[in-house]
């Protein structure tokens, strides 16, 4: 009973490590807007693809540019920027143990031996520049670096290989490979870029229309994207409500340019249950919609 007791410690410490390791956050790179990724898991068909987007996104008077991931059932976003100190961050949520709730994913002018590290509520990630090579990247010769990503208290280990020209090229651990099968760089396309071909790569929206998307994620803990579209330079205001009707928060009000804009609701001082948001703007006029805060 006791040995039992024990392989199933082992398997649900196991298990636990690879959920979190499956949702390490990373970036992509080179920075521009229109740069366009597909990657795939290796005999997986479960494919994916990044793009900047125009714009940016001002959280804690810090600028983030937009990256917006897609597989074939979501859509999701990374914000990310280059600090000062050269070191390219992702601004992830309160459950990381960092200034500006920041996950370091690389640095610039990277050298072998280079390490950082990265630590959430329960787990310590260990990044090292492990290897640096020269191969060959869609035919052209190029710099390659060999990162490990290795978990505090777990034998498992992550493999990312990078190109500063290219971005991921893969990611790696022993339980799947994602390999990235084309890009398009400042507008030059290389290898097959081709998605889902069923899938709409981008939502068509009605230029005229006021527009208030769904939050992302919901549920979410703690914070979670709204975001929305004005077809005209409009005086809004975003609130949030509980379900009784009490305003919780103002995450935006005042005028705002023609055009989609973003902001993150952090909830970790609330309670978990269903809250509204709604956006008001002309004479009376508001679009609101659920969201479910799950702690």
């Amino acid at each position: 009973m006791k040995k039992n007791l024990i392989l199933i410690t082992i398997a649900a410490v196991v298990l636990i490590a690879r959920a979190e390791a499956q949702s390490t956050p990373r970036i992509q790179m080179p920075y521009g807007v229109g740069n366009v990724w597909v990657t795939d898991v290796v005999n997986g068909n479960e494919k994916a693809r990044f793009e900047y987007l125009p714009g940016k996104i001002i959280i804690d008077s810090l600028d983030y540019t937009i990256l917006e991931g897609r597989s074939i059932h979501h859509v999701y976003k990374y914000y990310t920027r280059v600090r000062p100190d050269g070191y390219h961050v992702e601004r992830v949520d309160s459950s990381v143990i960092a200034p500006n709730y920041e996950w370091i994913h690389w640095k610039e002018n990277p050298q072998i031996g280079d390490e950082w590290v990265n630590q959430k509520t329960i787990y310590m990630w260990r990044y090292k520049i492990t290897e640096i090579l020269l191969d060959l990247v869609y035919g052209q010769p190029d710099t390659l670096y060999r990162l490990r990503i290795s978990l505090d208290g777990n034998p498992y280990e992550l493999f990312a290989l990078y190109s500063l020209k290219f971005g991921i090229l893969s990611y790696t651990a022993d339980f799947e490979t994602d390999r990235q099968m084309g890009c398009v760089i400042n507008g030059v396309v290389y290898g097959d870029t081709t998605f889902y071909p069923w899938v709409s790569v981008r939502d068509e929206v009605m230029e005229s229309d006021y527009r208030l998307e769904q939050n992302y994620p919901n549920p979410f803990n703690p914070s979670s994207e709204i975001r929305f579209r004005l077809p005209e330079s409009s005086e809004i205001e975003l609130g949030v409500y509980d379900i009784l009707g009490n305003r919780v928060a103002v995450l935006a009000k005042g005028q705002y340019e023609q055009g989609s804009h973003g902001v993150i609701f952090d909830g970790a001082h609330l309670a978990s249950g269903v809250y509204l948001y709604k956006l008001s703007y002309g004479r009376g006029m508001t679009l609101t919609r659920k969201m479910t805060l799950l702690k």
